[in-house]
Parts: structure tokens; sequence; C-alpha cells
């Protein structure tokens, strides 16, 4: 899954002169009269959360400029995203962009125009999404878990509605015949931490946001079908 930064269209190559890695004389602040603001549309201590932080902390030892994050979750990162698109195209404003910023336009009614409004400056990473189950749940396999499906309706947690985690298990549905409930949550951290306290059964979603409860507290476990697993996560396949 890409992580992307957007920012206002008026911005592009004030935004990309910021980014550049490159060999660079002593910079000058970014935006000397105000912080640079890094919005992320969805909850803290997410991915997108984290990535901006260290995204953050990078732009500040560069260019010596103060860097805020600032979380304004909701509407499947629609909310954070339109505060975005009304901000000054003076490039003081970024956005960190998830799978959603390309999937809304299709579904919702949105106040501004993502083509227009916005623009592309970098790739930032790209995070692998997994399919986790509570360690309490009696499957041993992906196998198991689509044998009880087709028995009962099971419940799966998401970071969103509409976002790239629901589409993957609307394709369980369909490529294995069963019939699943959905629970979105506002962002990948809480419905995470619902997983990990057992108030639902499984979750797909982001590696990273999944990782706790994989490396520290055992208390999931990846459950995928296929050969690859993800290294040093306990995994359950067939």
């Amino acid at each position: 899954m890409a992580i992307p930064v957007v920012r206002p269209i008026a911005t592009l190559a004030v935004i990309l002169l910021l980014l550049d890695t490159g060999p660079a004389p002593a910079a000058e602040p970014f935006c000397p009269e105000s912080a640079v603001k890094i919005v992320v549309p969805f909850p803290p201590g997410g991915p997108t959360d984290i990535t901006a932080r260290l995204l953050g902390e990078r732009l500040r030892q560069r260019f010596g400029q103060n860097v805020i994050v600032e979380a304004r979750p909701g509407g499947a990162g629609s909310i954070g995203t339109a505060y975005v698109a009304q901000q000054p195209g003076n490039g003081c404003t970024i956005l960190l962009a998830y799978d959603t910023h390309a999937v809304n336009p299709a579904i919702y009614s949105l106040p501004f125009d993502t083509i227009a409004a916005f623009k592309p400056v970098t790739l930032i990473g790209t995070i692998p999404n997994t399919l986790a189950v509570h360690v309490s749940q009696p499957w041993k396999t992906f196998d198991e878990l689509i044998a009880d499906a087709k028995k009962t309706e099971l419940v799966y947690a998401t970071g969103s509605n509409a976002g790239v985690a629901h589409f993957a298990m609307k394709l369980i549905e369909q490529m294995y015949g069963v019939q699943l409930r959905h629970v979105p949550y506002k962002g990948g951290a809480p419905a995470a931490q619902d997983l990990f306290g057992g108030h639902v059964p499984m979750m797909m979603g982001s590696v990273m946001a999944l990782s706790p409860g994989f490396r520290r507290a055992r208390r999931a476990r990846c459950c995928r079908p296929g050969s690859s697993g993800i290294r040093s996560f306990p995994t359950r396949r067939p």
C-alpha cells in the first residue's frame, strides 16, 4: 500500500524543493513565519501518523524548521483532506495521503476536486496489509477460517470504510463464497486496539498498525492464504 504526500496545487515547486534529498547548502526555514504542518487524515498511532512524525523530524533536522503533525480524522480521510484543500497554496501545509485519497472521490460527494486541488509530490513508502486474528480464535489456518465463515457470519474490522483493506476483504468474500460483517473504525490504530483486546475476532490492516500485537503482546497472529508470510510475525496459513 503506497503512502504518497500531496499538497495544494499551487505549492508543487516549493514542496519538491522541500523534499529534495540531494546535497544542499545550509537551508533557511521553509515557512519563516509559521511552522510546516503535516496533516494526517487518520487518528494518532496509525501507520500514516507514525510515517508523518518520522518525516517531520527529518524535515526539522534538514531545514531547522518547526514541523507540526496534526491529526484530523474522520470521513475515511476526507475531513483532513478537505481541510488541506482549503489552506493557502504556500507550501506550509502538507497532506500525508493514504489509500482512501484515491478511493473517496468515487464513493463520496466531496467539497473539493481531488485532481484539481492536489498533486502528488513523492512516494514516502509502501505498507503491506495482512489479515490478523485474535489469539483466542480457534482458526489455525486460513482454510479453517473460511470453513467457519461458510457456516456463520464472521465479523472483521478495518481502519475505514471503502479503503483498500475493506476491498481486500470483499475480494476474499467473492473468491471463497462467504459473507462477512464489516466493522469500520476511524483509523487502523483504534481497530487494532480492539483486535488486541478481543473485541473483534479479526482485522484486515497494515502490518505497522498490527505489529504491536504480533511482536510484543502476542495478542494477534497473521492468518493468510498462500506460502508467503511476513518475517518475524507469527503466521497461520494453509
